[in-house]
């Protein structure tokens, strides 16, 4: 497993094992006929189901799916060393979640837009290099995974992906987002850690309802000046970039319960920290904090703090343990 993706998996365990005051449902269920995506009774979840799951039978093979190629709804060929799509799969009209990770795959046919009820498409580790242009015909696309390929592009007109719900694009050459991405309005996980990324665009913020987003392993310098706009956002990582100061609308973030931003190079935290009163999880080790704002010592809602490899005073680690004595801290 590549190490980043194991460190940054620790560090979800680990937040997961953290209490939340409205109940995180920790195995969110497949989603309500309606929708995409549901978090019922307004819990917060870090994942999302495509309303299929679970749903239909899973083909394995492309040779059982023929036995009932219009009952074919949900296929899965991943780790079958793939180099190319058998044709046969055309014959699967009502196909609705589609798998072809691990494979060897590395361009995709023109013909995969034929399939216009496709919702799911997982196409992660595999060998392709461009972002396949056959998928913009897919507008009922909510799950979308490209993780773990050679793309160093994604497309300007990515916005065009009206209904995307899930977008995972981690592991890759990616250097750019496009400024499209503010159009994905249904967008709620947006993942690409493990890429080249130098700027985050503004235009991110307009993403209403985006809850969980991961820049980590990135090359970025600052987040975007209003990040704060993103009101639902609740999972927000960071790690391993280049970041010295936070946005002055970060303490806007008024829904953040986790927050993971190891290995930057933060000096101080805001002086309103303590707006982020739904903050639950902080991990901000190997940073360049000396002392905290006095807010800091007011939160109420965190439960698990990690501040290792700072240059914390001695002051600022009593006042810690003694504020957070019930807490789980690590200096």
């Amino acid at each position: 497993m590549n190490t980043k993706c194991l460190i940054i998996g620790v560090l979800a365990i680990g937040f997961l094992g953290c209490k939340i005051n409205k109940g995180m449902n920790s195995s969110f269920g497949t989603a309500q006929e309606d929708a995409a995506y549901t978090d019922a009774k307004n819990e917060t979840s870090s994942s999302v189901s495509p309303k299929i799951s679970n749903a239909y039978q899973i083909y394995k093979s492309v040779a059982e799916g023929l036995s009932n190629p219009d009952g074919v709804m949900v296929l899965d060929l991943s780790s079958q060393s793939l180099k190319v799509l058998p044709v046969e799969i055309r014959k699967f009209k009502n196909l609705k979640s589609l798998n072809i990770s691990v494979n060897e795959i590395e361009i995709l046919p023109d013909w995969i837009s034929e399939f216009a009820g496709l919702i799911e498409f997982d196409l992660s580790s595999n060998k392709i290099n461009f972002f396949p242009l056959s998928l913009y015909k897919l507008k009922n696309l909510t799950h979308l995974s490209v993780e773990g390929n050679n793309i160093e592009r994604l497309p300007e007109n990515l916005g065009e992906f009206r209904s995307l719900t899930i977008f995972k694009c981690s592991n890759n050459r990616i250097s750019v987002i496009p400024k499209s991405i503010g159009t994905l309005q249904q967008l709620y996980l947006f993942e690409i850690y493990s890429n080249s990324v130098e700027i985050v665009p503004d235009e991110i913020s307009e993403c209403k309802n985006l809850v969980n987003l991961n820049l980590s392993y990135n090359k970025l310098k600052q987040l975007p000046q209003n990040i704060g706009a993103l009101k639902k956002l609740t999972w927000l990582y960071f790690e391993h970039n280049e970041i010295a100061n936070l946005p002055t609308s970060f303490t806007q973030l008024s829904n953040l319960h986790f927050l993971g931003c190891s290995d930057n190079d933060i000096k101080k935290l805001p002086e309103n920290f303590n707006h982020l009163d739904k903050l639950i999880g902080l991990v901000i080790n190997k940073n360049q904090l000396t002392t905290l704002p006095d807010s800091f010592f007011m939160m109420k809602a965190l439960d698990d703090i990690h501040m290792e490899n700072n240059n914390l005073t001695a002051q600022t680690r009593n006042r810690l343990k003694k504020t957070f004595k019930s807490v789980p801290l690590y200096l």
